[in-house]
């Protein structure tokens, strides 16, 4: 995804720069803007607005900045940038020399000006790097001082403008300022590290030398500590060069904040490598040949990939961490072989490129026996479902699925296809989608269906030819009307969860309450930014921009006539002779619905009747009694509780009744 959106900001940029920068652009002196016609749409409350123009040729969707977004050919010939109401801010004409351009989120913008480099800007034209020197302007690294959360540098490479070849490195500042070195580090509190000569010191940003250049590796590991290596061995220093804590021996170190804002720093001694934390304690020894951080969701934070001699493992950290094996190095589908934590102690392993999964514990022991076809986990990680081909006495297999809680204790096994969520489960068999609570309670069920897919946080479900929507509780947020959707719900800052259902050869856009939200018809589905709140779409053969402001959550019983019910919370316990009662609330309005719960056949209310066994002075503990419900007048035999024997027992519940009631019966 990463590698995506690189893509998409490096080409939709290249209209951004050219056209913004008064060194490159005619235009970007004298923005030459364009209103353009407007759809505004209000759909069940939801602010909408929405362009297009007949100019728009948009071979993919652009990337936005706040309020602007670029554009690939804006009119023959030309990039540009927009506004999210359809205005042509600037217009970039593509050659030779001025045909690249990358934006970054914190406002700078590169522009490739030959087949080296190029040159940085503001996104409002102002040239910011020293323009005698070539850049990298293509990759740059935004720079956050991490005392204060603020992203105002990038740094890039400096090239030689005669073939091309790396330098030196550049730190240029959102205010124009540019300080060079060999390599840079991190900044805290407005110092950073940097390399001259070969050597790694300590200075203020664009200003004096802290520490001389005379370490192996220096980094900063907040506002007024350092990590070190010098002659060997390495040091927590403070901002004086003064040892703090002696690490030992050590010839190489990585800082994790850089990259993924992680408190970790990887080590090598010797020939091996470990991981520390920013106050010098070892989490992992220096045990593996080579060590990179997992760089994956935050389900697999402070993961690691290790390699030891031909085998590589997944490394947690601590006494605890996990330590599972992958594979040898040598096997081609090594890359394939991966780990994914679930609660406490379970690990799901990739079985190379056979899709195929294990579950295991911290050291690679089987929790679970056998090998799952598929396997999913809900966003707030509560519970696993695993997917079980089961070959039946006909040879046949049956698709069967299983959901376990964080503690790895069986919810449920499911015949058909099954998915969950964090608001349940819904399951597919013989025609009816039955919809399930975590406690295994079904909560309510369509029939005549088809196909479903809950891998969003609602569910299409397919009937006759045509797709509908209903939500995990059940109910049916919009009728049968769709012949299509994408099978993903799109998130957006601002927007919340959208899905895109396609009706009469067009797109339209609904919310997870079934509710239409974009009154326009879309000839494709929407390329949605999910850090800013505008979207492209194409309509009617032109591409535009939109804004979806979401208006105040509305009970869909308005739009359908159904409830949203959250799962349900019982209100009366099931007895053995009565049913019990479950209350459900909607999640939008607040209404509430009960269903009774089955008479449960256990659910006994036992008082003694009749002591059967005296205790005798050789065994004080052989009391047995006569129990009778007093529900139901059923009867059972079983041994007497201490508080049938001792009448200041305390009752049960107590802390003190279960080793009571063990040390007088055993």
């Amino acid at each position: 995804m990463k590698t995506t959106l690189r893509v998409l900001a490096v080409l939709l940029a290249a209209i951004l720069l050219v056209s913004l920068v008064p060194a490159v652009l005619a235009d970007a002196r004298n923005p030459e803007e364009q209103s353009l016609p407007e759809l505004k749409g209000q759909a069940d409350g939801a602010s909408v607005t929405v362009t297009a123009e007949a100019n728009y040729y948009l071979g993919w969707p652009g990337t936005f900045i706040g309020d602007l977004c670029t554009v690939e050919a804006i009119s023959p010939g030309y990039n540009g940038i927009v506004d999210y109401k359809g205005n042509i801010r600037w217009k970039f004409k593509q050659d030779d020399n001025y045909w690249w351009v990358e934006l970054y989120q914190s406002g700078f913008v590169g522009v490739k000006t030959n087949d080296f480099g190029g040159q940085f800007y503001t996104a409002a034209g102002i040239q910011l790097s020293d323009g005698s020197k070539l850049y990298d302007a293509s990759h740059g690294w935004e720079c956050t001082d991490h005392s204060t959360g603020k992203t105002s540098w990038i740094v890039t490479n400096v090239l030689s403008s005669a073939d091309g070849t790396v330098t030196g490195q550049a730190l240029i500042s959102a205010s124009g300022q540019t300080m060079f070195a060999q390599d840079f580090g991190e900044i805290y509190s407005g110092m950073i590290t940097c390399k001259e000569n070969g050597k790694w010191g300590l200075r203020k940003l664009y200003g004096t030398l802290l520490l001389s250049c005379t370490y192996d590796a220096l980094e900063l590991i907040g506002p007024n500590r350092l990590i070190g290596i010098r002659n060997g061995n390495g040091f927590i220093l403070d901002l004086q060069g003064n040892t703090v804590k002696s690490l030992g021996a050590m010839t190489a170190i990585e800082s994790l904040m850089k990259y993924y804002s992680l408190e970790r720093i990887l080590f090598q001694s010797g020939s091996k490598w470990g991981v520390m934390d920013f106050q010098g304690n070892v989490l992992i020894p220096c045990e593996y040949d080579s060590l990179s951080y997992w760089n994956s969701p935050e389900c697999h934070k402070n993961m690691y990939f290790g390699n030891r001699g031909s085998a590589r493992y997944s490394v947690g950290e601590g006494s605890n961490g996990a330590k599972i094996y992958l594979g040898q190095n040598d096997d081609y589908q090594i890359s394939y072989y991966y780990v994914e934590p679930f609660g406490a102690n379970a690990y799901i392993r990739r079985e190379g490129e056979s899709d195929k999964y294990s579950v295991l514990n911290r050291i690679g022991e089987a929790l679970l026996p056998g090998q799952y076809k598929s396997y999913s986990i809900n966003e707030s990680r509560t519970h696993l479902l695993l997917e079980v081909r089961l070959t039946e006495d006909n040879g046949q297999e049956t698709l069967t699925y299983k959901v376990y809680r964080a503690d790895m204790s069986e919810v449920m096994e499911l015949k058909g296809l099954t998915y969950l969520n964090d608001d349940g489960i819904v399951n597919l068999n013989e025609g009816t989608a039955r919809f399930y609570n975590f406690e295994g309670y079904q909560v309510g069920e369509i029939q005549n269906v088809t196909q479903i897919d809950g891998n969003q946080n609602v569910v299409c479900v397919y009937r006759n030819g045509k797709y509908g929507l209903a939500d995990f509780s059940g109910n049916l947020l919009t009728d049968f009307l769709f012949t299509d959707y994408i099978g993903f719900t799109t998130k957006n800052i601002n927007h919340g969860e959208l899905i895109e259902m396609k009706r009469g050869g067009s797109w339209y856009l609904y919310n997870t309450q079934g509710r239409q939200v974009l009154d326009c018809p879309l000839d494709e589905h929407l390329f949605f930014q999910r850090s800013s709140p505008y979207s492209f779409f194409l309509s009617n053969g032109k591409y535009g921009v939109c804004q979806y402001v979401p208006a105040a959550p509305e009970c869909s019983v308005s739009v359908t006539g159904r409830h949203c019910w959250e799962r349900g919370s019982i209100v009366k316990e099931a007895s053995c002779t009565e049913s019990g009662e479950r209350e459900y609330r909607c999640k939008y309005c607040g209404a509430t619905k009960n269903e009774a719960v089955p008479i449960d056949p256990d659910a006994h209310a036992w008082t003694l009747t009749e002591v059967l066994t005296e205790a005798e002075e050789d065994s004080p503990h052989a009391c047995t009694g006569l129990y009778t419900c007093t529900r139901c007048n059923e009867t059972k035999e079983a041994r007497l509780c201490a508080a049938e024997v001792f009448t200041d027992m305390p009752a049960e519940g107590n802390w003190a009744h279960a080793p009571i009631d063990w040390a007088y019966f055993g």
